[in-house]
């Protein structure tokens, strides 16, 4: 057995070996830093050499990029057009034909008209023998290029305009009977009749002409002297301060509009109350004193602002949307629904153009539905009824030639009916990102054939996503198209210069060829019968949205668009002044 002296000595030779300890246990924690620190390096060695591929990934790509870009602009500039050359140079698409055509209608004002020359208004300096040819495509009236005007109307044998200064220019051949004791003034060449006035509107009658001033007064110049305008004043009992703001003519009577809302009417010829079309509640001629305007008294509570007047018949519409007729119903031109009223002397209210099925009812007129444009030629009338979300064309009347636009020939249609092909029409608006109906801007109706024009959209701005540093990679994209011209009706005349090349009548609006403002050869052929291999299905005349246009020797900005005006077998599109 160990004695006590050993079993002393071994513990203290334990306890000398108990400081030791601490010093093996910071050995252990040096080791294992350590090793930690070996780690951290090798993971920032590892990450800096992750930055370094990337950044080489990335040069890399910046290189392929480059040398891409180079590639494409030189492909793009191997073989340059004058159309590319010049939309690089502006920072645009190149234009299609279309666009084309809208900057040659702006830079190329005045009147082009087409259809018979029997009355030398499309080519004043036609001689006697090749008078009543008719113009196979538009032509200008030569001496009136360059100028845009306020008014243009086309009558039975003659023509008449306001240009840019306010004064009437006059333009046509004589009636026989009258032909012998006409003024110079008014031959077949285009001449100022009626100047100082700063006229702003003008109508034709069968034989004579009715223009509005600025300041509300109403001229009449007769063709048998054309040199001496009579001053058409308002009734006595006129309120104070009221002016003739529109006026509307038919083959002998004129219906206007002054600003108070109320309806006149003037009598022309003594056949110009024969059917009652001056709503004066009678139909003797005699009774009315010719050139004096009457109040058309029915109409005193309704305020009225535009109204319409065919061969025996009187439109007028109301502020708030109605429509009220008058005079000879003997094809359904008042648009009543009855073939019973025969004529009507007093206005009465249109309710038809409500009804969904056209059935004659008292049905009222919607909260939400407006009549906004109405038009009358001859025995026919037409109507725009517009909804927040709608558009519909309507016309009633005589319809033998197609101009009731339904695509049958029909001698009377006594109910209003729609014309499906300028109805319901729509269109993605970009800026509202939105399906939105496609409005018309524009009526109109002659003798024997009508005209529409949409008011579809023009253009649209820069492309979406060009933002940024980048944004010269998408250069803007602004378009200026026109707005779409579609007539129907009788093409006797070649009055409709249909696109498709058909000389025969149109009982559904159709396209009308463009306008060759400059060469021929600078457009691609229209017609869908063309022989042309190149022939364009979508080529049409567009006429030209308002745009700031420099007229005359001097270069006046004025804002213009183009107009329409339509004649007995005759159809015209002017530069017309806005502003």
């Amino acid at each position: 057995m160990p004695t006590a002296a050993a079993t002393a000595a071994r513990a203290a030779c334990a306890l000398r070996a108990l400081p030791a300890l601490p010093a093996m246990t910071s050995y252990t924690n040096h080791a294992r830093l350590a090793r930690l620190a070996c780690g951290r390096r090798h993971l920032a060695g590892q990450a800096a050499s992750s930055r370094r591929s990337r950044l080489v990934i990335l040069a890399a790509s910046v290189a392929v990029s480059a040398i891409t870009l180079a590639a494409a602009v030189r492909i793009v500039h191997a073989e340059p057009s004058a159309a590319a050359s010049d939309a690089a140079a502006s920072g645009r698409l190149p234009k299609s034909p279309l666009q084309t055509l809208i900057d040659d209608a702006r830079s190329h004002p005045g009147i082009w008209i087409w259809g018979s020359n029997g009355s030398a208004l499309v080519d004043p300096s036609s001689s006697s023998s090749s008078a009543a040819d008719p113009a196979v495509e538009a032509i200008p009236v030569a001496s009136l290029s360059g100028q845009a005007f306020r008014d243009l109307a086309l009558g039975d044998n003659h023509a008449a305009a306001i240009n840019e200064r306010g004064d009437l220019l006059l333009w046509g051949k004589q009636p026989a009977e009258t032909a012998e004791t006409a003024a110079p003034a008014s031959s077949s060449l285009p001449a100022v009749i009626l100047a100082g006035k700063d006229l702003t509107q003008v109508a034709c009658t069968s034989r004579r002409v009715y223009a509005v001033s600025r300041s509300g007064s109403l001229f009449q110049i007769d063709r048998s002297n054309a040199n001496k305008a009579t001053h058409i004043r308002l009734p006595s009992d006129a309120a104070w301060g009221e002016k003739i703001v529109q006026v509307s003519s038919g083959s002998d009577h004129v219906v206007a509009v002054s600003n108070t809302g109320a309806v006149y009417t003037l009598m022309c010829s003594d056949n110009g109350n024969k059917y009652g079309q001056l709503g004066l509640g009678h139909k003797d001629s005699k009774a009315v004193s010719p050139s004096t305007l009457y109040r058309v008294a029915k109409l005193s509570g309704t305020r009225c602002n535009k109204a319409a007047a065919g061969r025996g018949h009187t439109i007028v519409g109301s502020t708030d949307g109605r429509v009220f007729a008058f005079g000879l119903n003997s094809v359904g031109q008042l648009g009543i629904g009855s073939s019973k009223t025969q004529t009507a002397v007093v206005p009465l209210e249109i309710n038809t153009i409500w009804s969904a099925a056209g059935n004659p009812s008292d049905q009222a007129r919607p909260l939400d539905a407006h009549c906004t444009r109405i038009a009358a030629g001859g025995d026919t009338t037409l109507f725009v009824i517009e909804t927040p979300d709608a558009t519909q064309v309507l016309a009633c009347g005589n319809g033998q030639f197609g101009q009731l636009g339904n695509g049958a020939f029909l001698q009377a249609m006594h109910t209003p009916t729609k014309i499906k092909s300028l109805s319901n029409l729509c269109e993605y608006d970009e800026h509202r990102r939105r399906v939105v109906p496609i409005r018309v801007s524009k009526i109109a109706a002659s003798d024997s054939h009508c005209a529409a024009v949409l008011e579809n959209s023009t253009g649209s701005g820069r492309s979406a996503g060009s933002r940024g540093w980048f944004s010269w990679l998408s250069p803007s994209t602004a378009v200026s198209y026109g707005h779409d011209l579609l007539m129907w009706g009788m093409n006797t005349h070649l009055q409709l210069n249909r696109a498709d090349g058909k000389r025969g009548n149109q009982p559904v609006p159709g396209y009308v060829l463009p306008i060759q403002y400059t060469s021929p050869s600078v457009l691609p052929a229209a017609r869908s019968d063309s022989s042309e291999p190149d022939a364009d299905p979508n080529m049409r005349l567009q006429l030209a949205s308002a745009a700031p246009t420099a007229i005359g020797p001097f270069k006046k900005t004025h804002v213009t668009e183009q107009g329409i005006a339509l004649g007995d077998g005759v159809s015209a599109v002017y530069t017309r002044i806005v502003t």
